[in-house]
């Protein structure tokens, strides 16, 4: 007999439902969604029921897509809070005159978003059409004497008729420079440092260069040549540019002292004057360049550069600028001196193993790009040259910094405020994989190497070395592209190695991966020997070569615990050739020595046998290195413009190296490849083709040069 029908009112106790105890369930009634439920009450039975459960699905509005879509017209589009960078700057002068640049946390771009709000307001008020103030209209008709007019906009002014900052005298200037770096002496560096570092770091415009030779009224300026200098008497093998003669590690030592006197008086206690703060900022650069010897840069090249990057954020080279700061050329060269720190700062945190201190979400400035307004069409072609490598080193940099912060450390605090420590740590490096953040560093290093020029994305150096661009410069960024490859390679290792247990095939591959790459970077610089330009390479060859080394080291002891002799072998081989080429390296930039030193002891140290070498000839200077001469007449018989340096020529002997002439390129034989005309105390007559205004803005000083003094030894010039 079938069962009476339920009244409306009454549940179904049959219906299953998706939330219920485990009870309810395996009856299939309907649970009360209680702990206990009703039901587990009354069978005095244990409830199972949890009241967590997932998330409530929002129900649907009956209303159609359409009438949504007419809502949101009506309201508006999401309004998005979003500051640009001309929101987020602000430049002023000091009272002192000096130029600075202060970000959002300052205060000051929002005091000025309001100054500009109410001035805006007070445009509009008195834009509006109001009655004449007849009464004034007649006092003025009757006195004759006009309105003085609102002067309220000089209240606007802070500190105003404040001084500038001090100027220089350019007596004084060249006289002290010249006691310390004779006139012919400085000629010789000049060309030294626009052959050899101006196409690494292209962040000097030349012809201001030149014209700012010819005033010498600026202590910015003369600290600016002094570094170059400096950084040039590297690439020398003239005894006059050292400190002791006997000690070729010593050259452009005693220029130090005198760059710090004209260093500390352009600063003036308080900063540097308008568009010289990057002739500042550079000076910094190329001192810190020259602090970089031995195995690590030495404290003062760290503190140089600390104070680059302090102007470049004081000054804000970092940012587009505000559109009144200088023409194009003074805009070109902020950007060039923020992006050339930029550089060095990978650099640095890679081969010396320190965080960065620069990223590039701090730099906004736009990429750089050829100076505008040459003078010739040689000017523009030679300086887009220089700069579309140094547009491609800035980008592969950031490949760079990408695959650091792909490396770093997961920090762990323990105690109290622990919690809060992981919170904002976690928000600014993402906690994911290693292994994922690792293969997304080659993934964007990849998409730069498809992006970038044949000169530059080939990553084997056999084909680039078929290019007419292959040089030191270009070689540069397929180096950094080299760097990326070897850390990531050396950190799938290192995770594998620390791993709890780790797998012998993987280790394997990465070994072979790491080997790959050490024996490409290595080859990169053998083969810069082999082409003779080794000798224009900077000490980042040296760092290069102990960084590679380690890695080597580390893959050879990898392959020993393995029991796997045949990587092991071809890592001893590729080692004992990158001790060789950084010994060879010692041998043309002394400075290099302590990296072959370091690298050569840890070699000892981990037990790993090299090839004996040949101890006769070791160093270049143990023999007499003799400069070559580019003029016909004998060094005894030329003039002697130095002070200081009557006594006989040291005879040095430099096998086969040819005769160096120089190249600017960018100004090159039509100013007859000699800066002692620009030098003051001369009666040489300048080059016919310099403009007029040039002219009356130089000294002119033909001294002849007393000789060639840079060596670019060819392949056969080897130890």
């Amino acid at each position: 007999m079938p069962n009476p029908p339920r009244a409306p009112s009454e549940p179904d106790d049959r219906v299953r439902f998706l939330r219920a105890c485990d009870r309810c369930r395996s009856r299939k009634v309907k649970c009360g969604n209680e702990n206990p439920c009703k039901r587990c009450v009354v069978s005095r039975a244990v409830c199972s029921f949890s009241a967590a459960g997932g998330s409530q699905r929002a129900l649907l509005s009956n209303e159609s897509t359409s009438e949504h879509a007419q809502k949101r017209r009506k309201i508006g589009p999401e309004r998005r809070y979003w500051l640009g960078p001309e929101k987020t700057a602000h430049f002023f002068l000091s009272r002192h005159g000096y130029p600075h640049h202060a970000g959002t946390t300052s205060g000051l771009p929002l005091l000025d978003a309001t100054r500009r709000q109410l001035a805006e307001n007070t445009l509009e008020r008195n834009a509006r059409p109001s009655q004449p103030d007849w009464d004034q209209l007649q006092d003025i008709l009757g006195s004759g004497t006009a309105p003085t007019g609102d002067d309220s906009d000089d209240d606007l002014e802070y500190f105003p008729g404040c001084p500038a900052g001090p100027e220089g005298s350019a007596d004084e200037l060249i006289s002290s420079i010249s006691m310390t770096i004779p006139v012919d002496v400085m000629s010789d560096l000049l060309r030294i440092f626009f052959q050899v570092v101006h196409p690494v770091w292209p962040i000097v415009h030349i012809p201001t260069f030149l014209k700012g030779m010819g005033k010498w009224d600026d202590h910015a300026f003369a600290a600016l040549a002094v570094s170059m200098c400096m950084l040039a008497s590297r690439y020398s093998s003239d005894p006059r540019v050292r400190s002791d003669a006997n000690i070729p590690t010593s050259s452009g030592a005693h220029y130090y002292e005198l760059y710090n006197v004209l260093r500390h008086a352009a600063d003036g206690g308080y900063g540097v004057r308008g568009a010289n703060v990057v002739y500042a900022v550079q000076s910094l650069f190329f001192a810190s360049l020259f602090h970089c010897v031995d195995n690590v840069p030495h404290p003062a090249a760290h503190g140089l550069f600390a104070a680059a990057f302090s102007r470049v954020l004081d000054a804000g080279l970092h940012r587009p600028g505000p559109p009144g700061v200088g023409d194009s050329i003074v805009r070109e060269c902020r950007s060039r001196t923020a992006w050339a720190v930029y550089i060095l700062d990978k650099q640095l945190s890679v081969l010396v193993g320190r965080p960065m201190i620069f990223h590039v979400w701090e730099i906004d400035a736009h990429l750089p790009e050829p100076f505008e307004g040459a003078s010739s069409s040689e000017v523009a072609d030679n300086d887009a040259a220089h700069v579309s490598t140094f547009r491609q080193l800035a980008l592969v940099s950031a490949c760079l910094e990408g695959t650091l912060r792909a490396m770093s450390h997961e920090p762990r605090w323990v105690g109290e405020g622990a919690e809060i420590l992981h919170e904002t740590a976690g928000n600014s490096r993402p906690m994911l994989d290693d292994s994922l953040q690792l293969a997304g560093a080659l993934k964007t290093l990849d998409k730069w190497r498809r992006a970038a020029p044949p000169e530059f994305g080939s990553p084997r150096y056999k084909d680039r070395l078929g290019l007419i661009s292959y040089s030191v410069a270009t070689e540069q960024v397929a180096a950094v592209d080299q760097m990326v490859q070897l850390l990531v390679a050396a950190r799938y290792l290192q995770l594998e190695t620390t791993s709890g247990s780790p797998d012998p095939g993987k280790l394997e591959n990465h070994r072979s991966a790491l080997l790959h790459n050490a024996k490409e970077t290595v080859s990169l610089i053998v083969q810069l020997g082999s082409a003779g330009l080794l000798a224009q390479c900077d000490i980042l060859i040296a760092y290069r070569l102990l960084f590679t080394g380690r890695f080597l080291l580390a893959s050879v002891l990898s392959a020993r615990a393995d029991k796997h002799a045949a990587q092991a072998e071809e890592g001893i081989r590729i080692l004992h050739v990158t001790s060789v080429a950084l010994r060879h390296f010692v041998s043309l930039f002394p400075v290099a020595l302590g990296a072959a030193e370091v690298l050569d002891e840890t070699i000892r140290v981990c037990r790993v046998p090299l090839p004996s070498k040949r101890q006769a000839s070791r160093y270049a200077w143990y023999r007499p290195i003799s400069p070559a001469s580019t003029s016909t007449t004998s060094p005894a018989t030329q003039p002697n413009t130095s002070t200081g340096s009557a006594g006989p020529a040291e005879e040095v002997y430099v096998g086969s190296a040819p005769e160096v002439g120089l190249d600017l390129g960018n100004f090159g034989s039509e100013y007859g490849n000699d800066f002692l005309w620009l030098l003051p105390g001369s009666d040489n007559v300048p080059p016919v083709e310099l403009d007029e205004a040039f002219l009356d803005s130089t000294v002119f000083d033909g001294s002849p040069s007393e000789r060639e003094t840079f060596i670019s030894p060819d392949q056969s010039n080897g130890v």
